[in-house]
């Protein structure tokens, strides 16, 4: 009897691992890990430019509330008809865009924000 061959059995982690190794499920992994990875990277970036864009537009959003309280103050002091505003606002498409056709939008904001100056406490 050969001492060293004692029917030793293969561990089967061993054999398992070996399998995986020898099918390329370990290179999927590894390369599924990589994807991951960038992936994550990517996501990072992608954060940072929505919390620059978020920071940007509540900026412009506190710019447009002084804008607006500044002018409400002025237009209190200085009322002005809605038709005369109204007006205004057909000048300046004119002149901006070549037609007497006002943004619907712009309009119902301008006539919104002259109706916020005219309220009195």
């Amino acid at each position: 009897m050969d001492p060293n061959n004692d029917n030793i059995q293969p561990d089967p982690t061993q054999i398992f691992l070996k399998h995986l190794e020898t099918t390329g499920f370990v290179e999927q992994i590894k390369n599924l890990e990589t994807s991951l990875k960038s992936i994550g990277g990517e996501i990072a970036q992608f954060n940072a430019a929505t919390n620059q864009r978020q920071e940007s537009a509540e900026n412009i959003a506190a710019h447009i509330l002084a804008m607006e309280s500044l002018l409400t103050a002025i237009l209190k002091k200085y009322p002005v008809k809605e038709s005369e505003l109204i007006g205004e606002i057909k000048h300046q498409a004119t002149v901006l865009t070549g037609r007497n056709i006002a943004n619907p939008a712009v309009e119902a904001v301008a006539v919104e924000l002259l109706r916020r100056s005219q309220v009195r406490k």
